[in-house]
């Protein structure tokens, strides 16, 4: 009997091949796009066709941006955890609510939006 790991590896994999007829410019058009959106064209027109979302690769103002804000997040969580052994209950729950402003911020950028 098979596992649910091996069913899922056999489901997911990889093996038929599509055949179809397009232009030159269609074809540079679809690599142009294919890398923009940091994919192969393989895995472009598997998510095109199958209507998932296609987001760009961050740019590096955006990633140096999540790399900060990450940063930032570790350090609230630090004093926060120290403010908590104190007992400063008003400070620790306005850190928190920094930290949870940060970590929605960070989400909205992981997520391409």
């Amino acid at each position: 009997m098979k596992s649910p790991e091996q069913i899922l590896s056999e489901v997911n994999k990889q093996s038929k091949q599509i055949l179809i007829r397009i232009s030159s410019f269609e074809k540079k058009l679809l690599q142009a796009k294919a890398e923009e959106a940091g994919m192969s064209v393989s895995e472009f027109l598997r998510a095109a066709a199958l209507n998932k979302q296609i987001k760009p690769p961050p740019t590096s103002e955006q990633m140096e941006a999540y790399m900060l804000l990450k940063n930032f997040l570790f350090n609230f969580s630090r004093i926060s955890n120290a403010f908590k052994q104190k007992d400063y209950a008003h400070l620790h729950s306005e850190i928190l609510e920094v930290k949870e402003e940060i970590m929605k911020h960070l989400k909205i950028i992981e997520n391409g939006e």
